[in-house]
């Protein structure tokens, strides 16, 4: 086993003599250590199938764990046949993609419970999200039987056209508080008071509408 500085200093070794004999140890899965067999096997794969490439929890000299990502490859190195690891510490965006997960699953637990009606919608007039509210608000027992709801076709009668709802979100960038009455499945009509606005990419092109 050969590593150069940059790894000796990601696991907080002094020289190369000591990281050798218990680099493999200091490999953890997060719940166990891996094992010189588990290694054994990564380095077959990455021989028969090709690079590989795995993310795992290190441990550091201090007992530290972290996270990295391995790219296992064959090379030929001083003329031998050598497996290289190109190790990278990922713990940062570890942190970040774990913060994302904690935001969308506040997000969902905010969307799934509110009391108001939550959606978002297509300028081609697809129902892309809607949460329970507004189900409950418009008669259907299920997302699924919402989505076969064209609303260029149907859904804002009679009240105003989607056209109009569109071209007010155009002239005025959003509507805000807006009454109208909404059709519901079993055609009876309910009253509503709406707030939407459009999602728009970075040319000005609306990817979706959404509304409470």
């Amino acid at each position: 086993l050969d590593v150069n500085n940059k790894t000796l200093e990601m696991y907080g070794f002094d020289d190369k003599s000591n990281i050798v004999g218990s680099f493999i140890g200091n490999i953890s899965s997060g719940e166990k250590p891996y094992t010189i067999e588990d290694a054994g096997k990564w380095v077959r794969r990455a021989v028969e199938e090709g690079p590989q490439l795995f993310e795992w929890h290190a441990k550091d000299k201090k007992g530290r764990l972290f996270w990295v990502e391995v790219n296992l490859k064959k090379a030929v190195i001083g003329g031998k046949d050598r497996i290289l690891a190109i190790v990278r510490d990922i713990s940062e965006r570890k942190k970040t993609e774990e913060a994302l997960r904690e935001s969308e699953d506040r997000f969902r637990n905010i969307f799934n419970n509110a009391m108001v009606g939550l959606y978002r919608t297509a300028p081609d007039g697809r129902v892309l999200i809607a949460n329970p509210a507004i189900l409950q608000m418009l008669g259907y027992e299920s997302f699924g039987e919402l989505v076969k709801r064209n609303l260029e076709k149907e859904g804002f009668e009679p009240s105003y056209s989607r056209s109009d709802f569109k071209e007010r979100i155009e002239t005025e960038g959003q509507v805000m508080g807006f009454e109208s009455a909404w059709r519901r499945r079993d055609n009876a009509i309910v009253y509503i008071r709406e707030s939407a606005w459009a999602i728009r990419d970075e040319f000005g092109n609306v990817l979706y509408y959404e509304g409470i």
